[in-house]
């Protein structure tokens, strides 16, 4: 909203200067306080300027004006440091009398139907009385609200009646006739407002005994039954209001209460489902137990499952199913559900949707290559050096069987052909970490991983951790896998059924099994990490595979 223009303010305050009255020195002191807008039309800054304003036009009929810094540190003093507008008349009285005020002013802005109401009452401090009332109505705008001001003001210092035209600036009281005339507009506003409020709902009802009050405030003998209707009118609708949104937060709360028990039930089924390592799918139900520790009526079916697990786990721990030799690990044919494992909440977007992928038997080697595996690679002239400085293990003392890091994936790949391998696809991959388990882990974080919480900040020796049921050490933590496919984020909406290898080409190339730097969420079978390809990172790092078995 635009703040009325300063030239239209000035020529108004002009034309008053010229017809006012002549300053005496004992002229009235009057304390004019902040307009009050009801409209919700004006802006803080027009606000600001209407209340100068009308203490412009009360100078210009020869009051004395409160400067407006003494009225607000008064009020700031009385509200104790916190600057709240005085509106009420009792606050208004106190404060003008302690300002040596004789007369304070009120004024307000309605918004009635499509116009604005200006009201406003000065008020005489010493006889605790009205000295004098006045309303106009004029177009919610800001000039409309300046000329419905001047008229308002007129009309109260000129005892003008209400209803009937008013008279500029300048021109004299109006004649008895005119109050007269007002009489008989009132009584007969009065009686179509008894017949049509019989009619309307309570909202209806309010707005027109409102509309009445603000077209006849002086000389109202109804105004008090009236003033009494719209009390209660108010009360009413506060109470059918405050009924209405405790009903719509009780409607709410039970939407709510139904959305959870449904997830709660899915996330329960979900973990029935799971298979594989007992210790993997520990993890999932003492997830579950912590995501949903109130209000479940599985608690107890899961306590007691996990007790079961725990004790499988410990029967599990140390044995390895697998088929090793010369460094690989057999993974064998079949189909494995590849994505967002049932029960991971901490899944993301591009883990999904879970779907099942057939992929053909292949051997990965059982651990990341080392630092000492590369060198070898590096001294016969096959790989070039990786990058070195700060956490990277390339010449770094005592790191030799620590994971080669450092290196992007052309150089991954590069050791990889010269030892007759190849990297991994992401399906191929997943399928081998996962260890023949659906499980977002195939066994105790700490017990298979290192990652940040117990890394210390730094790569480890390979093969420490608790390896999977292939044979396989550290596909979670310690470093992040390169695979040989391009990243897409929406690829396994398309992805073929079986030996999917990733997009023809790409920005990024996929890495996998998150590192010593990640927490928990990232260090999951089914995350999917990616990186331009020539990325060398002290976090990236690689192992190999092979269509066939290893030569002996």
């Amino acid at each position: 909203m635009r703040v009325f223009a300063a030239p239209v303010v000035a020529a108004l305050a002009l034309l008053l200067l010229v017809e006012g009255i002549a300053l005496a020195q004992d002229r009235p002191i009057v304390a004019v306080f902040q307009v009050e807008d009801k409209s919700g039309k004006l802006s803080a800054k027009a606000i600001d300027q209407l209340t100068d304003y009308l203490g412009s036009l009360l100078g210009s009929r020869g009051y004395r004006v409160v400067p407006r810094s003494q009225l607000r540190e008064r009020l700031v003093e009385a509200k104790k440091g916190s600057f709240k507008e005085c509106f009420d008349q009792s606050c208004q009285i106190e404060i003008g009398k302690e300002l040596a005020a004789q007369k304070s002013l009120a004024s307000q802005v309605l918004k009635i139907g499509a116009k604005c109401k200006i009201l406003v009452n000065l008020f005489d401090l010493r006889q605790a009385a009205s000295d004098g009332s006045g309303t106009a109505t004029g177009e919610c705008t800001e000039d409309g609200v300046v000329v419905a001001l001047e008229q308002a003001v007129e009309a109260m210092l000129g005892g003008a009646a209400v209803g009937v035209d008013l008279p500029g600036p300048g021109s004299t009281a109006p004649a008895t006739d005119d109050k007269k005339a007002y009489r008989q507009e009132l009584e007969k506003a009065w009686v179509a407002l008894a017949g049509a409020v019989r009619k309307l709902g309570p909202q209806e009802q309010l707005e027109r005994y409102q509309a009445f009050l603000a077209d006849y405030p002086v000389d109202n003998p109804y105004s008090g039954k009236v003033q009494k209707a719209v009390e209660g009118l108010e009360a009413r609708l506060d109470k059918e209001a405050a009924a209405k949104r405790k009903a719509e937060e009780k409607a709410a709360a039970l939407e709510a209460e139904r959305q959870r028990a449904a997830e709660l039930k899915k996330a329960y089924d979900e973990l029935k489902a799971l298979t594989g390592p007992a210790a993997g799918q520990l993890d999932s139900w003492k997830k579950f137990l912590a995501d949903y520790p109130d209000r479940n009526p599985y608690m107890s079916t899961a306590k007691r499952k996990m007790a079961d697990l725990e004790a499988q786990a410990k029967k599990e721990f140390g044995r390895v199913v697998a088929e090793v030799k010369n460094g690989m690990a057999r993974i064998p044919a079949g189909e494995f559900l590849m994505g967002c494992s049932p029960g991971d909440g901490e899944c993301a977007g591009n883990e999904k949707p879970a779907h099942k992928v057939w992929v053909s038997e292949f051997w990965m080697d059982a651990t990341e290559v080392t630092v000492a595996q590369y060198r070898a690679c590096v001294d016969a002239g096959k790989c070039s050096a990786p990058k070195t400085g700060g956490s990277c293990t390339w010449n770094s003392a005592g790191k030799e069987q620590h994971p080669i890091n450092c290196v992007d994936w052309s150089q991954a790949t590069e050791y990889c052909a010269s030892v007759g391998k190849r990297l991994p696809t992401e399906a191929e991959w997943e399928k081998a970490a996962r260890g023949g388990t659906t499980g977002a882990r195939y066994g105790n974080l700490d017990a298979i991983a290192w990652y940040a919480a117990n890394s210390g900040g730094s790569t480890h020796p390979v093969g420490k951790k608790q390896p999977n049921a292939y044979g396989l050490y550290d596909m979670l933590g310690n470093v992040w896998e390169w695979c040989a496919d391009w990243y897409s984020e929406g690829y396994y909406k398309d992805s073929p059924g079986r030996d999917p290898s990733g997009p023809s080409s790409g920005e990024f190339r996929v890495l996998q099994g998150g590192s010593w730097r990640n927490e928990a969420r990232s260090v999951r079978a089914a995350y999917r990490g990616m990186y331009p390809p020539g990325g060398r990172d002290d976090s990236f790092g690689f192992r190999c595979a092979g269509s066939a078995a290893p030569a002996p």
